[in-house]
C-alpha cells in the first residue's frame, strides 16, 4: 500500500513540476524576452467621478495589452495614486521591478477630452532611449478616445519590444 502511494507521488511529480513551470513560481525567473510594463493609474481631471474614469481607462488598456500579449502587464495596487511626473513614475517603476512604465493624465473639458500618456524605459541602459510620448487631443466626445486605445497599446508594445515606431 505504501509502495503504491510512493509510486503515484513519484509519477505525479513531473506533471506537477510542468504545471508549476507553466503558471510560474513566485520569485522564478521570467522569460528574458518579455518586457514588464507597469501601468500606473491615470490622473483624471474631470467634473465626473474620477475613480470611474480612472478604473475604466485602466481596464480598457489592460484588456488591449492582454490581447496583444507582447509584454507582461503589471497593474498598480488598488487605491494607488497615479502621477504625471516622470521622476515619480520612474521611482514607482523601479520599486515594482519593471522594464517600462506607462503613466499620464486624462482631462475632460466641456464636451472634449484629452488623454496624455508617456512610456518610459526604467533601466539605465534603456534610459538612453527617447521616451514614447502619445498625446490624444479630441474636441469631440469622450467616446472618441476609446478607439485610439488600440493604437496606443500597439505602439507601447512595439516600443517596449524595441521595434521601430513611426511617428506621424
Amino acid at each position: 500500500m505504501a509502495r503504491s502511494r510512493i509510486r503515484r507521488l513519484a509519477l505525479g511529480w513531473p506533471f506537477v513540476w510542468l504545471v508549476l513551470s507553466l503558471i510560474g513560481l513566485p520569485g522564478a525567473s521570467r522569460a528574458a524576452d518579455v518586457p514588464r510594463l507597469l501601468l500606473l493609474p491615470v490622473v483624471v481631471h474631470s467634473a465626473e467621478d474620477p475613480e470611474y474614469l480612472r478604473d475604466g481607462l485602466a481596464d480598457m488598456l489592460s484588456a488591449r495589452f492582454d490581447r496583444i500579449g507582447a509584454l507582461e502587464l503589471v497593474r498598480s495596487a488598488a487605491g494607488a495614486r497615479g502621477t504625471s511626473d516622470p521622476e515619480r513614475a520612474l521611482a514607482l517603476a523601479r520599486k515594482a521591478d519593471v522594464d517600462f512604465v506607462l503613466f499620464g493624465s486624462f482631462t475632460r473639458f466641456g464636451q472634449g477630452a484629452s488623454l496624455d500618456v508617456q512610456c518610459l524605459p526604467v533601466s539605465p541602459a534603456g534610459a538612453q532611449r527617447e521616451p514614447l510620448r502619445e498625446i490624444f487631443v479630441h474636441s469631440g466626445s469622450i467616446g472618441e478616445i476609446i478607439p485610439d486605445l488600440d493604437e496606443l497599446a500597439g505602439k507601447v508594445s512595439r516600443f517596449a519590444r524595441g521595434e521601430a515606431i513611426l511617428q506621424p
